[in-house]
């Protein structure tokens, strides 16, 4: 599983969210008395906030597309390649992310939040029934072609984590703006996410997803040695 590193990023995006580490509307005590300091504070938060959730929601999306370039790559340089890749992605989700949080507190600022819940609903509906919507999730499992090394390489994974983060947001967004409309609230993001999964890897994408975390275990330990405790060469 060259990708287990993607399990980690995922994992600290839900505790951020679930313990309250980054919510947008933590407490400025610690803010200081200095003037300006409690916006400053807000505004960090809320950026903290629209990160962990797009660790917790956005990346469990890409872990396929994280290890089909691992197998794409060089043996030497696959972790590199991985990174790079999901830098791309993550980069035009973080983006979005923030563009969408702040455009959903300003409009509920000037209206209501229920009325802009109620809004984004109705758009991530509608969207569903778009060809432009069916397209961009077919090309949520693009792969496109890596060059072996040198900065060739480099440009390569970049240019793929960015097309399918910029498919991602294609697909996703009015799914995205309605998590962002709730306020990211920890329920909200997480039927959000479980409405992302089935739809990218189809309704048995949980099992399939436990039976392999489970096969990996499985491999690993049996790669050990009984006897030793050392580990056996990868046959690969």
């Amino acid at each position: 599983m060259p990708e287990w590193w993607g399990w980690g990023l995922t994992l600290a995006g839900w505790a951020l969210l679930c313990f309250g580490l980054a919510s947008p509307g933590a407490s400025p005590e610690h803010a200081g008395h200095v003037r300006g300091a409690v916006p400053i504070v807000a505004t960090s938060n809320a950026a903290l906030h629209d990160l962990s959730c797009v660790l917790a929601m956005m990346v469990p999306l890409v872990l396929p597309t994280l290890r089909r370039t691992a197998f794409a790559s060089l043996w030497q340089r696959r972790q590199q390649a991985m990174v790079e890749c999901v830098v791309g992605y993550l980069v035009v989700w973080i983006a979005i992310a923030l563009v969408l949080g702040v455009l959903t507190e300003g409009l509920t600022a000037v209206s209501s939040r229920p009325l802009v819940i109620g809004g984004a609903l109705l758009a991530a509906l509608l969207w569903q029934r778009t060809a432009l919507k069916r397209q961009a999730l077919r090309a949520c499992h693009l792969m496109l072609p890596l060059a072996p090394r040198g900065w060739h390489a480099d440009r390569d994974c970049l240019r793929l984590g960015i097309a399918i983060g910029a498919n991602c947001v294609i697909n996703c967004w009015p799914l995205m703006t309605l998590a962002a409309a709730t306020g990211r609230q920890v329920i909200a993001v997480l039927l959000v996410f479980i409405v992302l999964v089935l739809e990218r890897f189809g309704r048995h994408a949980f099992d399939d997803a436990a039976r392999a975390f489970t096969s990996e275990i499985r491999y690993a330990t049996e790669r050990r040695s009984p006897s030793a405790g050392a580990w056996l060469p990868d046959p690969s």
